[in-house]
């Protein structure tokens, strides 16, 4: 009503008759955004991680190559 969209998973299992015809078909929808937030939110995160951890490895190896040389 809001125009909100919202990720759903769809499932679902068609029953078929002895002739091969579908018989009759079974299904559910599950409200999954809240899991796809999250999960989009974790892989920012994780993301923002990697990058600090290969500024602070790069540091790192500015500092070591400095140390070796004033040595």
């Amino acid at each position: 009503q809001d125009g909100s969209w919202l990720h759903v998973a769809n499932r679902s299992l068609i029953v078929y008759g002895e002739n091969g015809q579908a018989k009759r078909i079974v299904g559910s929808l599950s409200n999954i955004t809240r899991r796809v937030v999250a999960e989009t939110a974790l892989r920012t995160i994780n993301d923002s991680l990697e990058e600090q951890v290969l500024e602070r490895s790069a540091e790192l190896r500015t500092r070591l190559h400095e140390l070796h040389e004033s040595e």
